[in-house]
């Protein structure tokens, strides 16, 4: 998506492409797509055994600070939020880090730090590999759990998505209200059908990513009473986008 805003945020226009590098490009997602509806779904080994599997992703966060007394960075929360920034606080082990915004991309967050004359940098966020065994499970429940799983993780870059859209007013936030509960809807029916798999079976594995899913949908909830309430939507999509991949790479 192409941004022209000249804020803390901003997204260097893309360059035009050539007619022949766009060919390129195109045939490189075709094929980039076959391969992950190969590999990051079902790999099924003998005795019933099944493994499912996801490609880590990576998000690359805009860092304003980072400090190793959360307290610290609390007190930076109102001058960043001032900025335009998210404000949230990521809380890495030893070091947390207050969080400008999350990009998708490595180029993305680079354009940002470029263009600003601010104090930041760039600090990759990987979501964790999924693996897991899932003993008798058909292969329907299998794909119906993986592809549930892979919606959640999924709607990071849709977040992402929104929060642009939102920002450069090409939607309404009453509109994005809607999309995003819209994706709630679809994880909590996603919920209940793994449930209703748990009821006669067993699997800590799939429990453990049920329980992300509800904090998922937890997320997604505020965020739609937000946008609803007019509760500072602008910083309100940032943050809660912050706090939904937090969710995913932990």
């Amino acid at each position: 998506m192409e941004n022209d805003y000249n804020n803390i945020f901003e997204i260097k226009k893309k360059r035009k492409f050539s007619k022949i590098f766009f060919i390129f490009v195109v045939l490189l997602i075709i094929v980039t797509g076959v391969y992950l509806v190969c590999t990051h779904i079902i790999l099924p080994s003998s005795n019933n055994h099944y493994d499912v599997y996801r490609s880590q992703d990576g998000y690359y966060a805009v860092v304003l600070g980072e400090n190793d007394d959360y307290q610290k960075l609390e007190a930076m929360y109102g001058s960043v939020v001032a900025l335009g920034a998210s404000g949230y606080i990521w809380q890495g082990g030893d070091t947390s880090y207050i969080i400008a915004l999350i990009y998708p991309t490595e180029d993305m967050a680079k354009s940002v730090v470029a263009s600003n004359s601010i104090d930041m940098h760039i600090q990759k966020f990987e979501t964790k590999q999924i693996a897991f065994n899932l003993d008798n499970f058909s292969p329907n429940e299998i794909d119906t759990i993986a592809q549930a799983i892979n919606f959640v993780y999924d709607m990071g870059k849709v977040l992402y998505e929104l929060t642009i859209s939102i920002q450069l007013g090409g939607i309404s936030t009453i509109a994005g209200a809607s999309a995003v509960n819209t994706h709630k809807g679809q994880i909590l029916a996603n919920i209940a059908t793994i449930q209703s798999y748990l009821n006669d079976k067993s699997s800590d594995n799939v429990n453990y990513y049920v329980a992300k899913m509800i904090k998922a949908s937890n997320i997604l909830e505020k965020l739609v009473n937000q946008l609803l309430t007019n509760q500072d939507e602008s910083n309100a999509i940032k943050y809660c986008m912050c706090e939904y991949i937090y969710e995913l790479c932990n």
